[in-house]
């Protein structure tokens, strides 16, 4: 992966996280596993890591 898909990714993922985030907190909902969840957030972790450039908060 190039850091332009690694970019891509990223922004895909926090979108998804965000949405996630907010069926459970502000809705009430769980459309996908505290598992599947815990995984997104570990391939964005490991993205950031990779690079670190593109950590935007």
């Amino acid at each position: 992966m190039d850091k332009y898909q690694a970019k891509q990714r990223i922004d895909k993922l926090k979108t998804v996280i965000r949405h996630h985030r907010y069926l459970y907190h502000v809705l009430d909902k769980q459309e996908i596993s505290d598992q599947a969840l815990d995984s997104l957030k570990k391939e964005l972790y490991d993205l950031e890591q990779k690079y670190p450039e593109l950590i935007t908060a």
